[in-house]
């Protein structure tokens, strides 16, 4: 946000948002949906990614109620939170990681798949 009120660029490719389950998160994005309308900012792929927290069963309503594509949601893995408390790279986790996955698969609805070699 604080990026777009500063007019840093007037023209954003793709940018992705992560949100949790609460009325904040979503407050915020439709904010910056606002924000950029109000600041001329032009965004091609404007993305909404659900956050582990986020329940499967708010995936839909997101994807109704906010102004951004919603992509899918990151599942929750526990080697993700063991490697996060111990400092381990997450670029050690297996490729059969649930949330290694599920980033796959969210990276490949917005095309990214090929670039970044998954």
């Amino acid at each position: 946000m604080e990026h777009l009120n500063r007019r840093i660029t007037s023209k954003v490719d793709d940018s992705f948002d992560v949100i949790d389950p609460s009325k904040k998160s979503f407050y915020h994005i439709e904010r910056t949906y606002r924000v950029a309308k109000e600041v001329k900012i032009d965004f091609r792929n404007p993305y909404v990614i659900g956050g582990f927290r986020l329940p499967e069963s708010l995936e839909s309503q997101a994807a109704k109620v906010l102004p951004f594509k919603f992509l899918g949601r990151i599942a929750y893995a526990e080697n993700v939170e063991e490697n996060v408390l111990t400092g381990k790279s997450l670029l050690t986790l297996p490729s059969n990681t649930s949330a290694y996955l599920s980033v796959k698969r969210i990276l490949e609805k917005a095309g990214y798949a090929k670039a970044v070699n998954l």
